[in-house]
């Protein structure tokens, strides 16, 4: 399967098992068809520094693909199709909140790639432009989706609203928030830097980039 097919569209499980399933033909089988599995797929689908072979499983290797197309949405590239999805599917949202699946086959097999990835995106506070509400900037659903309601004072409220240089002052807030989240909150260390955008970093990589190699270790990990 070329790998510009599998990095545009989210493979059917059938073919990926197929697909898997020659491979380790090709490795345990001979021409009569028998062989014997000395080592398990698991185990030799792994990089040679943890143990395996360098192979990789089908699926895995589809999502990592898809995932650099997931990463220039979320940086927000000026790539005309990036653009182009944005105004078709998430025009006035994060394309991490976005929910619209009734789209094409591509755009569908992005939101599928983004659920399994989403973990290892970090926000990085920045100029403390965004939402305090309605960005996922310490939770993977915005704040305002954890709460019963938002109360109307505090509804247009920015990260550096919130942020004294120090700590988080949530009780400027008429907004009630339940104990969990005011710990979460308490334990993001807030930095506004006026010069630097907020932004999505990918943890699975010291640089904060993604890239497909990147994330397949962080997959399989």
């Amino acid at each position: 399967m070329p790998a510009y097919c599998m990095s545009q569209v989210w493979m059917p499980q059938g073919v990926c098992d197929k697909l898997d399933a020659t491979v380790r033909n090709f490795i345990w089988k001979n021409r009569d068809g028998r062989g014997i599995h000395l080592v398990g797929w698991d185990r030799i689908a792994l990089p040679k520094r943890l143990g395996g072979i360098g192979l990789r499983k089908t699926r895995d290797h589809n999502v990592a693909l898809l995932g650099k197309h997931v990463w220039e949405i979320l940086v927000d590239s000026n790539k005309p199709w990036v653009q182009l999805m944005k105004a078709r599917y998430f025009p006035n949202c994060s394309f991490l909140l976005a929910t619209e699946n009734q789209g094409s086959s591509v755009w569908r097999g992005f939101l599928k790639a983004r659920e399994v990835l989403r973990p290892g995106f970090e926000f990085k506070i920045g100029n403390g432009l965004s939402s305090f509400w309605h960005t996922p900037w310490c939770t993977p659903q915005p704040l305002c989706q954890l709460v019963d309601f938002v109360h109307f004072y505090d509804v247009e409220l920015q990260l550096k609203d919130i942020w004294d240089g120090e700590h988080w002052r949530l009780e400027r807030l008429w907004t009630a928030l339940p104990a969990n989240l005011v710990a979460i909150i308490n334990e993001v260390a807030g930095r506004i830097n006026p010069g630097v955008a907020d932004s999505v970093r990918w943890s699975g990589h010291i640089t904060g980039e993604y890239s497909t190699a990147f994330g397949y270790n962080w997959i399989i990990s």
